[in-house]
């Protein structure tokens, strides 16, 4: 059974989320089945379009309180490598954080 992870909507100046970032819920939504990851306000904010990854910080991973210790550095290895693929030449979405997830898991 397909599990929906409630995501309040993101509104920045007035605009609400672009269709790309609906559609890449629906991945993430996907994503977060597969490896049974309760979502966090710290992932949401990651994934978010227009959050860049290092304004996150890789350390703010660590206060991901719904992560054991061991997922929380692999997720740290996850930011690590949308950095080193986009070289911020994009913001980051739910579709690069999964397809990091495999890069870093494969």
């Amino acid at each position: 059974m397909h599990t929906v992870y409630p995501v309040k909507p993101y509104v920045k100046n007035g605009e609400r989320r672009s269709r790309s970032w609906a559609e890449s819920e629906k991945d993430y939504n996907r994503f977060m089945d597969h490896y049974g990851l309760k979502a966090s306000k710290t992932l949401l904010k990651v994934m978010e379009p227009h959050h860049r990854f290092w304004k996150v910080g890789l350390h703010n991973i660590n206060r991901v309180t719904d992560l054991p210790p061991v997922l929380a550095v692999e997720w740290r290895e996850i930011i690590r490598e949308i950095g080193l693929r986009y070289q911020g030449k994009k913001p980051m979405d739910a579709d690069d954080l999964f397809h990091a997830w495999h890069a870093v898991r494969s």
